[in-house]
């Protein structure tokens, strides 16, 4: 059974018992009535559009009614095919024509037969009206409906028009939808082919060589740099089986230093953390329990707290001492620049931000402390 007729079968029972019936409605109601008081129904408001909506609202309106209307009009005209009744057929008196006295009467030559036993009333005689015109009398037409079959038989001819070329629409539509589909289907394969041609290209095309080297030179140099690592000055720490090379110790964590290899505006490359990982130099380690004893230069570590002091204080923009250094030289691994003897920049100086001078600061400084180092020497 299809849902259209089991909701027929449901209203039937429902129609049968008026009481149940107005038990629903009056629930529907109430629910009703319920939502619209909690504002749930959200009624459109004429009032709040602009008026420059309301006018087209307004016109899409009247076009809808007009065009509702015209339909009505037309379905109840194809509907009402029934003739009128003679009743509402009025009969028109005959009207004796004018004529001069000279002129004789000309009677016609057709009359109808009138009936019998039936008797006039008094009144101006009442005549069917006359076919054809004889001399000088004027005839009107029978009245019929004539009219009105002609306007449904018309009607009717515009209905079966109409059907004719829906039909014909109904074809033309099938027909383009099989070329669509027959276009469809052609297209994908046309893209499956295209796709399977470029996935074989890609797989035997030669891979290009890619620019490791580049990749890991910068990497070594700037995890070189004496702000991102310290170089081991013992003997032993060093690593390497055929060439012995000195280890160095990451000053932060290699997520710290790559966060900072992508801030850096020097950079060439750009890589992942994976590949920052994987060119990292075997020679530069994570500090370990053993590294203890570690020496550094005492100006360096001083010029980094007072530079550090300052950042902190907004005075420069950086804590990088290899920043602040390509600020002032062309490169930094030229020595005539790091001498400041190099002739272009050789007078270029930091760039200090807006600051109080007289404002004190303090910061923490090494210093060199004289000890008296004896040898002990061993008796016997």
């Amino acid at each position: 059974m299809s849902g259209r007729e089991m909701t027929r079968k449901y209203r039937e029972r429902l129609n049968s018992d008026p009481k149940r019936r107005e038990a629903i409605l009056a629930e529907r109601l109430r629910k009703y009535q319920q939502r619209k008081a909690e504002g749930k129904l959200c009624a459109f408001d004429i009032k709040s559009v602009s008026k420059k909506k309301k006018e087209h609202l307004r016109n899409i309106w009247k076009e809808s009614k007009k065009r509702c209307r015209t339909r009505e009009e037309a379905l109840n005209a194809i509907l009402d095919t029934t003739p009128q009744s003679p009743e509402s057929i009025l009969v028109e008196p005959v009207v004796e024509p004018e004529h001069s006295p000279e002129e004789p009467v000309v009677e016609p030559e057709y009359a109808p037969e009138e009936p019998v036993g039936v008797a006039e009333e008094p009144g101006p005689s009442l005549r069917p009206v006359v076919p054809r015109n004889v001399g000088n009398v004027r005839s009107t037409p029978k009245a019929t409906p004539t009219k009105w079959k002609n306007h449904s038989k018309r009607m009717k001819g515009k209905v079966a028009r109409l059907l004719r070329e829906n039909e014909m629409l109904k074809k033309r539509i099938e027909i383009e939808e099989r070329k669509s589909t027959k276009f469809r289907k052609q297209l994908h394969r046309l893209t499956l082919k295209k796709a399977q041609t470029q996935f074989r290209q890609r797989a035997h095309k030669p891979k290009e060589k890619r620019n490791v080297t580049a990749k890991r030179q910068e990497v070594e140099s700037f995890l070189t740099r004496d702000e991102n690592s310290r170089l081991q000055a013992r003997k032993k720490d060093t690593v390497g089986r055929v060439t012995k090379i000195q280890r160095r110790i990451l000053t932060k964590s290699l997520r710290d230093i790559y966060v900072d290899y992508c801030k850096d505006p020097g950079r060439l490359q750009s890589m992942s953390y994976r590949q920052f990982v994987r060119y990292r130099p075997f020679y530069i380690t994570e500090a370990k329990t053993t590294d203890g004893n570690t020496s550094a230069c005492y100006q360096h570590e001083n010029m980094r707290l007072l530079v550090d002091r300052m950042a902190q204080r907004s005075i420069i923009p950086t804590r990088s001492l290899s920043t602040l250094l390509r600020t002032i030289t062309c490169s930094p691994d030229n020595k005539a620049c790091m001498d400041r003897t190099c002739t272009e920049c050789c007078f270029e100086e930091i760039q200090y931000g807006e600051h109080n001078p007289l404002d004190p600061a303090r910061w923490e400084q090494w210093s060199k402390e004289e000890v008296l180092v004896t040898r002990c020497t061993r008796i016997g």
